[in-house]
């Protein structure tokens, strides 16, 4: 990317190191581990558009991948795009933003884009995370950190034991070198799935929730799963937060995304609303 690049830590992090009104990289270090950003930030909106990426193919994509970055001038709106560093682990096309043991990626995703919003002004009402697959799966972790915001996902992972096996094993041993479920650390296991990290932070966030119903290994492995345990976690205690749920069916399309068009008419939709 011809694009002008910064690097900076954590802690050095400010306003001098955002660039605005121009496509830049960002690039955080954090613990030894570099978490890069594509951004576009503008200076004159006051709303936040948080794009994550699902699966990747090595042999079309060298990393750091920011999926749908191409899209930025199309979004009515400031965006950042983050690449899951759990890719440079080891020979795996899914990360889920896992890290390792002893550092959950996920969660200093969720510091860098806290700060970055401090720094540009921009309220966790007015922010929205938008993933499809993997990248659905972050953007739901994500708006559980950063409350007040809101998920939009299109035909989400919601369990990651629930997805393909030969996928979350390559995960379990290149981030916690684990071969099965099994043996996973029980402490870490709301890594792992949605409904137990809302149950552990005791927060449901504001969710869109589009849905292929084509595809029922997405239907039956992650939204039935998803909104079932849901559905108990309300009737222990009110949550007030809205989850809008829709429903399509494209059998062409089965687990894949919704085109760029529609996606684009849905988010500019509810950005500028």
């Amino acid at each position: 990317m011809d694009i002008k690049k910064t690097f900076t830590s954590l802690e050095d992090l400010s306003k001098e190191t955002i660039v605005f009104d121009e496509k830049s990289l960002l690039i955080v270090e954090f613990k030894q581990v570099k978490f890069e950003f594509f951004l576009n930030i503008k200076s004159s909106s006051d709303t936040l558009l948080v794009l994550g990426s699902g699966a990747i193919d090595p042999k079309k994509h060298s990393l750091p991948v920011f999926h749908r970055h191409s899209w930025a001038d199309e979004i009515a709106c400031s965006t950042i795009f983050y690449n899951d560093p759990t890719l440079y682990l080891g020979n795996i096309n899914i990360g889920w933003g896992q890290g390792d043991k002893e550092h959950f990626y996920l969660e200093t995703i969720s510091e860098i884009i806290v700060k970055i919003s401090e720094i540009i002004k921009i309220q966790p009402e007015k922010t929205t995370f938008y993933g499809s697959s993997a990248g659905g799966y972050t953007s739901l972790f994500l708006s559980g950190m950063v409350k007040g915001s809101t998920a939009l996902v299109n035909n989400p992972q919601t369990i990651v034991s629930n997805y393909y096996q030969s996928h979350v094993l390559k995960m379990l041993e290149t981030s916690y070198n684990k071969r099965d479920l099994e043996d996973f650390p029980q402490h870490l296991k709301y890594r792992l799935s949605i409904p137990e990290f809302y149950k552990k932070i005791n927060y449901i966030p504001s969710i869109i929730y589009y849905q292929n119903l084509a595809c029922e290994h997405d239907v039956n492995r992650h939204f039935h799963p998803f909104f079932n345990q849901l559905f108990e976690l309300t009737k222990q205690k009110p949550y007030i937060n809205k989850i809008d749920c829709h429903f399509y069916y494209d059998e062409e399309k089965g687990h894949n995304p919704m085109g760029k068009e529609e996606t684009l008419a849905i988010l500019n939709k509810r950005l500028t609303n």
